[in-house]
This record gives C-alpha cells, structure tokens and sequence, in this order.
C-alpha cells in the first residue's frame, strides 16, 4: 500500500490539472475532438485517482466530515449544481428562445429528410432504421412529433434514435 501513499494525491492533482484545463477549452470553445476525448478520459483517470487519495487521507476525511461546515457547505452546492444541470439533461427546460426545450422542439417538429444531414444519414436509412424498431407508418416526409405521437411514443425517444444514428 506505499504506492498509494506516494502516488494518490500526485495522480489527483494532474489528473484535475488536465481535466480542469480541457474543461475551460470546451466551455470557451476553443476545443477539438482531442480535447473532449482527453477529457472524458482523464476525468475517469481523476475519478480513481480521487478513490485512491480518500484512501489515503480517510482519517483526515473522518475528521474533516465532522468539523467542517464548509465542506458541507461547498458539497450541497456542488449537489444543487449537478441536480439542476441533471434535470435540465434528463427533461429538458423551456428556457427562453434559445433554450434546450425550443431546440428540441424545432428539431422534433422537422421532417426526417430535414434531419438526415445532421446525423449524417440518408433519409432512407433513417427511415429502415426506425421500422426496425416498430415503429410504423414511417416516412422521409414525416416530423418526428407526428411520428412519435402516431406511434404513441414520447417525441424525445424517437429523436433519441434519430441522433443514434449519428454515432454510426
């Protein structure tokens, strides 16, 4: 167990040096594919090598959790923070012209043929792909509002599949 002694907070601090200066790259966009993939990778890196130094430092985390009002403090925020970005992720929020809940609904309300450059696609392999999962009565032509609701399907489901195409 020495070499958790000599390498947890060394790997914490380089690997939070990275993840924090890609971090900064991505929200200026100033950022390529290097930087998101570096990100993700060393934000999983900074994941256990942050496991690694509570290893180390638990008795002084024991103590901290007991006397620290800031620490609870600086942690409900962190909470709140991540609770209100998760929620907006998960149901979206109608937050002005530009919000996350307009874009969505503008890009549910094109057609499949409208969509297809976006996720690369041609609308015909859009089309097969969304029959194979049961859906019926599809159509280049169609919006995927139209779709989903003639499908009884939520709107933001079928759009999922669309952009899952995307990743091909």
């Amino acid at each position: 167990m020495h070499w958790i002694k000599t390498w947890a907070t060394p790997a914490a601090a380089a690997t939070g040096l990275v993840v924090g200066t890609t971090g900064l790259l991505m929200f200026f966009h100033l950022d390529g594919r290097l930087a998101k993939e570096m990100h993700e990778w060393f934000g999983m890196l900074a994941v256990a090598a942050v496991v690694l130094h509570l290893v180390r430092n638990g008795g002084a985390l024991k103590r901290l959790i007991r006397t620290s009002k800031a620490l609870w403090a600086s942690t409900a925020l962190a909470a709140a923070g991540a609770g209100i970005f998760l929620g907006v992720a998960l149901f979206g929020a109608d937050d002005g012209p530009a919000g996350v809940g307009a874009t969505l609904a503008l890009l549910e309300s094109a057609s499949i043929e409208q969509l297809a450059p976006l996720v690369h696609q041609s609308p015909d392999t859009i089309v097969a792909e969304l029959e194979s999962t049961g859906l019926e009565d599809v159509s280049s032509t169609i919006s995927i509002h139209d779709l989903a609701e003639a499908n009884g399907r939520s709107p933001r489901a079928v759009m999922g599949q669309v952009v899952g195409l995307a990743k091909r």
